[in-house]
């Protein structure tokens, strides 16, 4: 078998696949990706300069749209050179959300292609409209989404199928392109993630917590609304001031992976964290940026009580990670975070506005650890039977190929609705 796999900032979703590759024997894997992606080479991989759009030829509705074109023409003459060198491939695997799948079709005619199809906007509904403190509607949200859906739209149009790891992420596409969907999660790897009673992390400033501390955490990818950011910091002077010896550990970046930048410049962490300054004492507050993933899965193992928080969109890793390593979750209670836990047994949720009720659920988790003992072993017992990598999701992402390949469709992998 011979895959494709073509993604701008690679390996993305496919890191599990490629190595899979790898290791097996008659499978050959090439990765396209582009030029300014730095990240190590897992499988022989050819990279693609993206044309330069004309000096202020994209700009408002049209970027979107335009950079995916931009980058399915770069990603083809990529495509053509391979198929030259020889290289043919059955299965060409992509994300469809930046257009480098739009043209493999004309490139490689008998391969099948099968898109990532990770969300599909509303103009109005789930994460647009869903903040009153941050709503972007009006006409030009309006048309940044329609441009934003209309490269998913070519994507799956120009693919055999596609597919996304939640049922929730899969129920918000349109009926004419989700009956193309399956549904696979992208698996965690529970050998590596786990619990470990012994844990403990010492911080920059020299405080070591241990496994059994009242140790919070609030992990994100990037500190900003969309993962409720300003809802914890709100929660967080009530949380500190009930419980005095807790320490909470914040890790993510400064940038911004969804929605829109901060007015007047700026960082979303400092505007909430001077929001409320006067009010907690920051020296119980750790903000260590980003880290590596062994201290990540270090940080799980010692938190007690580990906020998630997220509009109505797509699912993080972090909190099936979270799960994995045996973690409280209090999450926020939306589709996409009741899809994973279930209010009471494996988790707990709290409604996403309501920071008094985050502080006093957060509170109870520190104050009575033994009444939520159970939902953290329960957790972890989920995502062992459901999402593991080796045993569930990769076996099952192969099976979803195989079918494909076959001329089988999607099988059993078909999107269900999630209400």
């Amino acid at each position: 078998m011979r895959i494709l796999l073509l993604h701008q900032n690679f390996p993305g979703q496919y890191a599990h696949i490629a190595k899979w590759g790898k290791q097996t024997p008659d499978v050959d894997v090439v990765a396209v990706t582009d030029t300014v992606n730095k990240r190590p080479e897992i499988v022989k991989t050819v990279r693609y300069q993206a044309p330069k759009p004309i000096e202020g030829a994209l700009g408002g509705a049209t970027k979107r749209f335009g950079e995916a074109v931009l980058r399915a023409e770069g990603s083809a003459k990529v495509a053509l050179a391979l198929r030259k060198s020889g290289f043919t491939p059955d299965l060409i695997l992509g994300h469809a959300a930046w257009g480098e799948t739009f043209y493999m079709r004309e490139v490689f005619p008998d391969a099948k292609v099968v898109s990532y199809a990770e969300f599909y906007y509303k103009s109005h509904g789930y994460n647009i409209g869903f903040d009153p403190e941050f709503d972007p509607s009006g006409p030009d949200i309006i048309r940044t989404v329609d441009s934003q859906n209309a490269v998913m739209q070519m994507a799956l149009h120009t693919s055999d199928f596609g597919y996304a790891p939640t049922n929730f992420q899969a129920s918000v596409f349109p009926p004419e392109l989700k009956q193309k969907i399956g549904v696979v999660f992208d698996g965690i790897d529970t050998k590596r993630i786990q619990p470990n009673p012994n844990a403990q992390v010492t911080l920059p400033g020299g405080v070591t917590l241990k496994a059994g501390d009242p140790v919070i955490t609030f992990i994100n990818r990037n500190f900003e609304p969309y993962r409720g950011y300003h809802i914890f910091m709100r929660a967080l002077p009530e949380i500190l001031a009930r419980n005095p010896k807790a320490h909470v550990i914040m890790i993510g970046g400064d940038g911004v992976s969804y929605g829109g930048a901060p007015p007047n410049g700026g960082k979303w962490r400092d505007i909430f964290l001077d929001e409320v300054k006067d009010r907690i004492d920051q020296s119980r507050v750790h903000f260590l940026g980003r880290v590596p993933h062994d201290a990540l899965i270090r940080c799980y193992q010692v938190s007690a009580a580990h906020v998630y928080l997220t509009y109505p969109f797509v699912l993080s890793w972090s909190m099936m990670e979270a799960m994995a390593a045996g973690c409280l979750i209090i999450g926020s209670d939306v589709e996409p975070v009741r899809e994973m836990i279930e209010d009471g047994k494996d988790g707990t949720l709290v409604p996403f506005f309501d920071h008094e009720a985050l502080a006093t659920r957060v509170t109870d988790a520190l104050t009575n650890p033994a009444n939520y003992a159970d939902m953290r072993i329960k957790a972890r017992q989920k995502i062992v039977s459901k999402y593991d990598l080796e045993t569930v999701c990769l076996p099952a992402q192969l099976a979803l190929y195989k079918n494909i390949l076959d001329g089988n469709g999607l099988g059993d992998f078909a999107a269900t609705t999630v209400g």
